[in-house]
């Protein structure tokens, strides 16, 4: 599909049939969507995904990535599109019907080359309290228009032709087992002059699962978070200012952490993720890489 509007909507995914599904479900309801196809890239060299890819009505390319990895799925699937807008979207999550159409209405409207929105968490009834009251997995949102120097591809579009300006790799596979390759591409695409919007209409969902729920998967995810923000510094030549705010952010969180034992505040998502994203930011100072996803024996995607 080579349309001037038509959208590739790229999916990686890792043995996650049931959410996979729903999210095939939920593409095929986008209204007023206009055209798109999904490329649809398995990374489980077992080709688990193909039973639910075969399942759906949807215009889909399957893909199958042996490759152990997020960055390999998702070069992948740009190296099979040709669509002159490319969308992203997680495994695991799930767009409201006008998703695409308000990504695509605010990237006319802004003049943007890469638009992001909100991903919003939906929790189980059994969540404990504490994880409602410090609001954790609340993102963070924003104006619609807002400017950002990077973006994710947990709900993304961009142009493509803002992507093929970059050098290879697309993604770069030294952020595989780290994550954050989507935001170093997108800080590319930034540097090299594009512009990045913030769209809070188009929203995605996402179900969060009770085995992350625990103050240490919060606390690796938030240093991870600062460690991929810090290395994007060290790319661009600002190391002093990742140490400056690294230590900032560490000194903040702590005295808020202290405060809040002090007063017998709860733990809170603010309090904990100034201070474990400074100790990434400081980590990545130092020239150390936080690693978050890995298999058995290989990266995780």
């Amino acid at each position: 599909m080579t349309t001037s509007d038509a959208v590739a909507i790229c999916v990686a995914t890792y043995q996650r049939p049931d959410q996979l599904r729903a999210l095939l479900d939920a593409l095929e309801g986008q209204i007023d969507a206009g055209p798109y196809r999904v490329y649809l890239v398995d990374n489980d060299p077992d080709g688990t995904a193909e039973f639910v890819a075969a399942s759906t009505s949807l215009d889909l390319e399957y893909i199958r990535e042996p490759t152990p990895g997020i960055v390999a799925a998702r070069n992948a699937a740009l190296e099979r599109c040709f669509e002159p807008l490319v969308a992203f979207i997680d495994d695991d999550e799930y767009p409201a019907p006008t998703w695409l159409a308000t990504l695509r209405k605010c990237m006319a409207d802004m003049e943007a080359d890469v638009v992001w929105g909100p991903v919003v968490s939906v929790f189980p009834p059994e969540t404990p309290d504490w994880v409602h009251a410090g609001n954790f997995f609340s993102r963070a949102r924003y104006t619609t228009g807002t400017r950002f120097d990077q973006a994710a591809t947990n709900n993304v579009l961009a142009r493509r032709s803002s992507i093929d300006a970059l050098s290879l790799p697309r993604f770069d596979e030294r952020f595989s087992a780290s994550g954050g390759s989507d935001s170093q591409l997108f800080h590319r695409i930034h540097n090299a002059g594009g512009k990045i919007v913030w769209c809070d209409e188009a929203i995605v969902y996402e179900d969060v699962p009770l085995s992350r729920m625990t103050l240490a998967w919060l606390r690796q995810r938030a240093r991870r978070t600062g460690n991929v923000r810090g290395r994007l510094l060290v790319e661009d030549g600002k190391r002093a200012r990742a140490w400056v705010e690294g230590l900032a952010r560490v000194a903040v969180g702590g005295i808020r952490l202290v405060s809040d034992r002090v007063r017998r505040v709860r733990a809170n998502s603010s309090s904990l993720n100034t201070w474990m994203r400074g100790w990434g930011i400081l980590d990545a100072a130092r020239g150390h890489v936080v690693i978050e996803y890995r298999r058995p024996q290989e990266d995780q995607s």
